[in-house]
């Protein structure tokens, strides 16, 4: 039977019959604080669910292979599964150095209250400074809570890998504290995206971060 034959004259109603329109509407209101939780439980549970079980295994079968990763995790892995360690290289030894890990927030939160974002960012700076340099205990019982697989080899090895390779802290941060970002390095990074095309000359790239909460010390103190 011609699939034609199965569809009214106008094309589109199967078997002539009228399809009533679907008239269902779904209305999304604004998250609040209240919602933070139930957001978080999402976001971690999908990222479990897109990564499970994934193992570069072309990467293990072919010395002349490269595999992309995560300095704190994937190495980890394929010396505990294959019994030997990855020659790592970091993308920002090699001419891509932007910022990560951002803190991101709204103009409007910065303009209204700037005093709830500089007390976030400070409580987030002194958090990495208490984890990396003092008792981390609780954290690590909440991050293996979300994340089942993840063990405390994993963990010690993150932790060690990320003061290895300054990951936290390297650059300004050293002298500034942990977060520190500055326009000039915004700046050589933007430059070296427009060379190559990713950006046009003309976009304010400076609207897109500021400075004025972070670089003045805070939490240094608290490294031992």
């Amino acid at each position: 039977m011609n699939p034609a034959d199965s569809r009214a004259a106008d094309g589109n109603r199967p078997h002539g019959r009228h399809m009533a329109p679907n008239t269902t509407t779904i209305d999304i209101r604004a998250a609040t604080s209240a919602d933070a939780p139930a957001i978080a439980s999402i976001h971690v549970a999908s990222w479990q669910a897109t990564y499970m079980d994934i193992m570069p295994a072309p990467f293990l079968a072919d010395k002349e292979s490269a595999q992309q990763g995560y300095l704190t995790s994937e190495p980890y892995e394929i010396q505990k599964q294959a019994g030997f360690e990855p020659k790592v290289f970091l993308l920002a030894d090699n001419g891509y150095s932007p910022y990560s890990t951002m803190i991101t927030t709204t103009q409007t939160m910065i303009d209204s209250k700037p005093d709830v974002v500089q007390r976030f960012v400070d409580a987030s700076i002194e958090g990495w400074y208490n984890y990396l340099y003092g008792d981390n205990t609780k954290a690590n019982e909440l991050i293996k809570k979300d994340n089942p697989e993840i063990t405390d080899g994993q963990i010690a090895y993150s932790i060690a890998k990320m003061k290895e390779y300054g990951i936290i802290e390297s650059g300004d941060s050293l002298d500034k504290g942990i977060g520190c970002i500055t326009d000039a390095h915004y700046k050589k990074f933007f430059n070296e995206m427009t060379a190559i095309k990713v950006f046009k000359t003309d976009t304010d790239y400076t609207k897109a971060f500021t400075t004025k909460f972070v670089c003045k010390g805070t939490g240094m103190a608290l490294k031992k």
